[in-house]
């Protein structure tokens, strides 16, 4: 066996320890910067997946309430036109018969009785 290069590790020999060191860390700043990348590319991914499926959730809410606030007009719109027919009738009913009452009062009168509904309930 040699005993030349036993040294201290200051000769030309010692140089290439260094170097490696610093091409380690080297490497592991390198690995480090990837890793570092690829999590914040698969976070970024992530964030606009979560955000697209935000918007789409969004958008198929809209249109659930869009639906529903149509609904909500027409069955309005339904019930307020049904409340007009019902006051229309009403006053249609009513003032038929007022005016049917007066009316056969009026002939009543003129052929000596009391008039008003009792002659056709008795035609009944």
């Amino acid at each position: 066996m040699s005993t030349t290069h036993a040294g201290t590790g200051t000769g030309s020999g010692g140089g290439t320890g260094k170097r490696d060191a610093y091409q380690a860390i080297g490497v592991m700043v390198a690995v480090a910067t990837a890793a570092g990348y690829a999590v914040h590319y698969v976070e970024q991914r992530e964030i606009v997946r979560i955000q697209e499926k935000a918007a789409t959730e969004i958008a198929q809410a809209k249109e659930v309430v869009a639906r529903i606030e149509d609904n909500r007009r027409i069955v309005e719109r339904i019930c307020d036109d049904k409340v007009e027919r019902y006051k229309y009738d009403m006053r249609l009913t009513y003032s038929s018969e007022f005016e049917r009452y007066q009316r056969e009062k009026e002939e009543g009168k003129k052929r000596g009785g009391s008039g008003g509904l009792e002659k056709e309930e008795k035609k009944d």
